[in-house]
């Protein structure tokens, strides 16, 4: 499929390949923090919840920050992502026959199971 091939290239040419940084401009979220003391503590032993720009780019700034160690690399997430999903529409359409879907609640409550017996 041709689609999105030049999209590509321009994100190959004009990003590079990204330097990953320690997360040195990370700032915990104390909002998170609080929800999750609250609910999940055993979460915080291992993990930091981390705060991200609230611009309606918060799923791809954090994205950027797991990949690259700071969120300004956000478009070139989005970039990624959009180009993923024109190169590969039919895992996307729900009328492909080539559809992944959504996991079913079987799958997940499995999923579940198997997170919480290797904690």
């Amino acid at each position: 499929m041709r689609l999105a091939v030049s999209e590509l290239i321009l994100a190959t040419v004009y990003a590079g390949d990204i330097p990953v940084v320690s997360p040195a401009v990370s700032v915990e979220d104390p909002t998170a923090v609080a929800i999750l003391s609250d609910f999940q503590p055993a979460v915080l032993r291992d993990y930091s919840p981390r705060a991200t720009y609230g611009d309606g780019n918060c799923c791809y700034r954090a994205v950027s920050l797991g990949m690259y160690g700071h969120q300004e690399e956000h478009l070139h997430v989005r970039l990624l992502a959009a180009t993923e999903m024109i190169i590969h529409a039919e895992h996307y359409d729900v009328n492909s026959p080539s559809y992944v879907g959504l996991l079913n609640p079987t799958e997940v409550s499995s999923i579940r199971t198997q997170l919480w017996l290797t904690l």
